[in-house]
């Protein structure tokens, strides 16, 4: 570990400048963004910058005219998203609905617009501050207080909004205990979109406000825990955890000026860990496609996460997913005519957070177009599907549908297994490797039973008899489409070869996943 892990370090003096004030960093999700504040400013006083990673270093840190208002804004108490395209924060400007009011603006190349108020329900006639957006954007967490002026607030209590669409928002709902109950501020929720990270003036601190962390579990909200590794006997109030999750920003004295700075957080303090994955949804030609990542727990097949590609024009994404579960991934087009893709995610044992690129071109749903179906899982003794796999069937459905097509169904041939001859005892017989799939197969052996040599010939399983068991399970998720609704005329049956799957999804899937694949594939 690094000798700063324990100590923090101070980021480079393109964002700090000696002899000069740098504080309240917010860094977005993805760590290639942050707004902070500093008074190495022609006034001298407190202004915002925004600065950017460019080969691993952040650049010369820029203006922000339009957002930076001196004697509206309320001082630190704003943040960016996951994404680093909209700063959120909150101003008493005299265009508002109340006396301090969350606004936004939203960047546009290393430029940011005019902000623009983010209206009621979440605003109101009192003070709301403190706005922060969650990693998947579904809900907005934010403070409502009894007072505020520029640089401190009183009587603050935490509440959040669930996003609707565009730029509105619902109802917002008052935080449960064990939250809120005292003055509380800057919630922040983690990559993990479950650990919730604010500032609490609560008894059992170190002193003045200090920094804590409560997880979302099963609806329910952990007892707050202090973040001793963080806090002193000063006001702690803002800091900034990106993904991956192990490192905050936030700003610390250092010969009597604030300087920007990141610190290891320890394990026992860090939120859960994540798989971060990105990329752009195309066509065929690179054009950017409109379209949904859906994510689901595949247990419990419920929808997550929902993020649209198509509202910035670019057809780029990034979601993060926490560990602990099996996640379904797709890419719904917003023209069903497309096809779609489909992925599954395993991070039931994430040993750290990891990021992934998928940069995924979709084709119209026309004859040749092959898309794989990860959730079908089918019982190895009934070849019966799960109940996952009715995800799987509710996305073929819908494009069959939207695109009036007819498809192959098809799954993979096993291939032949091996015989061991390592420990071939005196007595000359042999031991056949056990070879999984054979479920209602014509044909049935007993693989680890020992035979004289002179019949091993005839014990071996087939070239024949893998193509059985592949058309076997075939006929088994044709079945399962039928009883989803899908009409027998709409399908046909058919196999691939061990070979030509592996070249479909490339090695890093096991050979296990590999056998359980479904191809479907668009025909006249």
């Amino acid at each position: 570990m690094p000798a700063w892990a324990q100590t923090g370090r101070f980021l480079p003096r393109t964002v700090n400048i000696p002899r000069y004030d740098h504080n309240f960093p917010t860094v977005s999700g993805d760590g290639q963004s942050m707004v902070f504040m500093t008074t190495y400013s022609d006034s001298r006083k407190y202004e915002l910058r925004y600065t950017w990673k460019e080969d691993g270093e952040w650049v010369r840190p820029k203006p922000m005219p339009l957002v930076q208002q001196e004697k509206t804004n309320y001082l630190g108490g704003y943040t960016l998203n996951y994404d680093g395209t909209i700063l959120y924060f909150s101003s008493q400007r005299s265009d508002g609905i109340g006396y301090f009011d969350i606004w936004y603006s939203v960047r546009s190349g290393r430029n940011w617009s005019k902000p623009q108020n983010l209206g009621m329900p979440v605003n109101s006639s009192t003070s709301e501050g403190w706005p922060a957006v969650s990693p998947d954007g579904r809900w907005l967490y934010f403070t409502r207080c009894g007072g505020m002026v520029t640089d401190r607030c009183v009587d603050c209590q935490m509440y959040r909004a669930k996003h609707r669409t565009g730029v509105y928002w619902e109802e917002p709902e008052l935080l449960p205990m064990p939250l809120n109950t005292g003055h509380e501020t800057a919630p922040r929720m983690m990559p993990d979109n479950q650990t919730l990270v604010f500032a609490s003036s609560r008894q059992g601190g170190k002193g003045g406000m200090d920094l804590y962390w409560s997880r979302l579990e099963d609806g329910n909200w952990t007892p707050p825990k202090n973040m001793e590794f963080i806090n002193t006997e000063q006001d702690e109030e803002v800091v900034s955890i990106p993904a991956p999750g192990n490192v905050a920003f936030y700003g610390l004295s250092f010969q009597g000026f604030y300087w920007v700075s990141e610190k290891f957080i320890p394990r026992e303090d860090q939120p859960l860990r994540i798989l971060q994955i990105s990329g752009k949804i195309t066509d065929a030609a690179g054009n950017p496609i409109d379209a949904g990542i859906q994510i689901y727990n595949l247990a419990t097949r419920k929808q997550e996460q929902l993020v649209r590609t198509g509202e910035d024009g670019t057809g780029t994404y990034i979601i993060t997913v926490p560990e602990g579960k099996i996640w379904d991934f797709s890419v719904l087009p917003v023209d069903a005519k497309y096809g779609y893709y489909s992925e599954r995610f395993d991070v039931t044992d994430l040993p750290q957070s990891r990021r992934l690129r998928r940069d995924i071109q979709l084709a119209p749903a026309g004859p040749g177009t092959q898309i794989l179906l990860p959730n079908i899982t089918l019982d190895e003794t009934t070849l019966k599907a799960d109940e996952g796999s009715i995800l799987d069937a509710r996305k073929l459905i819908r494009m069959m549908q939207a695109a009036r097509v007819r498809v192959k169904v098809s799954t993979v041939i096993p291939p032949l297994p091996e015989a061991d001859t390592t420990s071939m005892p005196s007595d000359s017989t042999f031991s056949v490797l056990d070879s999984t799939y054979l479920a209602n197969s014509d044909s049935v052996y007993t693989l680890e039973a020992s035979t004289n040599a002179t019949e091993f010939e005839e014990l071996l399983p087939t070239t024949a008899d893998m193509e059985l068991i592949g058309w076997n399970r075939s006929q088994a998720v044709v079945d399962f489409f039928l009883a989803q609704g899908i009409p027998e005329r709409f399908m046909e049956k058919g196999v691939i070869t061990y070979e030509d799957a592996l070249a479909l999804v490339g090695e890093e899937w096991s050979e296990d996943r590999l056998l359980e694949l479904v191809v479907i594939e668009v025909i006249p």
